[in-house]
């Protein structure tokens, strides 16, 4: 039985559940294959490594290794990386990998997705603030809905480009002002994410889902937004980073500062569940050309993804930092494919140096003085450039 029947069965027997009244949630069968279209059956993932040929060089110190990335059992993807050991349940504690593309991660970002631009094509005016900085005035976020993991369905159709807007736009203010109620998925079927919530408007046949490790929700359970006292942010939606500062929460159970800032700290994405000793959280040092950004591991992405970083890591690689970017095109152009590959070091076991202070400054000092102690004297440099000489390039697919 495939996993879209066996969900229909259950819904049979079990819908709905926990006290969603009929209204609320949209008839069995168009839920059940609305579900299919944005969720698939768990399966276990993993990443493996394995003992790839070649020398290691004496400066270097680092094993040739290939990274499987895995889904029930079979490879995915895989990399050619460097790694310290393969062997033992906390291996590896390093890793060096060199990539011909490195795109542009925006969750995190104050602007990254805005319900009344949810394409991510808004064009903002350019201004200056008192203290001489450019800045920018209106709506225009710097990333669409579908990267936030948000869809609405027409009945059983998932909409797309203009009918995706126009009925987003006019089921949002029904959101907005709280006259349709917030539904957990994982409340009215069995087996699925747990973070998938959503809004059903029965009298036009739309529902909306939303993922709550990128658009979280307040106690009432609707998509956390900013507030006037947040400035230019006001508006936005509030999105997720994995790695998190200690920020108290708002009375509605939203924490505006809570996650990294993609505009303001430079981070790196790695596959979900790390690896090893490797982990969020750990300092990583990157470098395109000539530019070296000393960063944090500070997302969690798909579990056979390995390439994304944040918009404020691509804009120092490009040497566009502190510009501002009207919208999504904009960020978009940050997404590094061409000049040259990037180079990642991860050095594993190093999270705690940070001491929960992940400001820009912060993570340079303590990413310095980690890699000066695994290059041991002279250059701190000298170690990475020669992993960085001997490891292939990874390929785009």
């Amino acid at each position: 039985m495939n996993f879209r029947h066996a969900t229909t069965a259950l819904f049979i027997c079990l819908y709905p559940l926990h006290g969603a009244v009929a209204q609320d949630v949209p008839p069995k069968d168009v839920l059940a294959a609305m579900v299919s279209q944005i969720t698939s059956k768990p399966v276990p993932t993993a990443i493996t490594f394995d003992r790839r040929t070649g020398a290691t060089d004496g400066v270097c110190r680092l094993q040739p290794a290939q990274m499987n990335l895995t889904r029930n059992g079979s490879t995915v993807r895989n990399f050619s990386v460097l790694v310290d050991n393969i062997a033992g349940a906390n291996s590896p504690k390093v890793f060096f990998a060199t990539l011909s593309r490195v795109a542009v991660d925006a969750d995190g970002s104050g602007r990254a997705y805005h319900p009344e631009d949810p394409l991510g094509k808004g064009i903002c005016e350019r201004t200056t603030g008192p203290d001489g900085k450019p800045g920018l005035n209106g709506i225009c976020a710097l990333d669409q809905f579908s990267s936030g993991g948000a869809h609405v369905f027409s009945g059983t159709q998932k909409l797309s480009k203009d009918a995706f807007v126009s009925n987003w736009l006019s089921m949002w203010p029904k959101i907005r002002d709280r006259s349709l109620k917030p539904i957990v998925l994982a409340d009215v079927v069995p087996d699925v994410p747990k973070e998938f919530y959503f809004f059903y408007w029965r009298e036009r046949g739309l529902t909306a889902f939303f993922k709550d490790n990128i658009i979280p929700r307040d106690r009432d359970g609707y998509p956390c937004r900013y507030q006037a006292a947040d400035g230019s942010r006001n508006g936005y939606f509030i999105s997720s980073t994995t790695l998190e500062n200690n920020s108290k929460p708002r009375a509605d159970g939203c924490a505006p500062n809570r996650y990294l800032d993609s505009e303001v700290v430079p981070f790196v994405v790695l596959p979900k569940g790390g690896f090893g000793k490797v982990q969020i959280g750990d300092v990583a040092i990157v470098r395109f050309k000539d530019r070296v950004v000393y960063a944090v591991v500070g997302d969690a992405g798909p579990a056979t993804k390995l390439g994304e970083g944040s918009i404020a890591l691509n804009a120092m690689l490009l040497g566009k930092f502190g510009e501002p970017f009207p919208n999504m095109k904009a960020t978009w152009s940050l997404d590094i494919d061409s000049g040259g590959p990037v180079s990642i070091l991860v050095l594993g076991d190093t999270h705690g140096g940070l001491n929960g202070n992940y400001s820009p400054a912060n993570v340079e000092s303590v990413a310095r003085r980690e890699l000066s102690r695994w290059n041991g004297q002279g250059d701190p440099l000298a170690r990475f450039e020669a992993c960085r000489a001997m490891a292939p390039k990874n390929s785009a697919k």
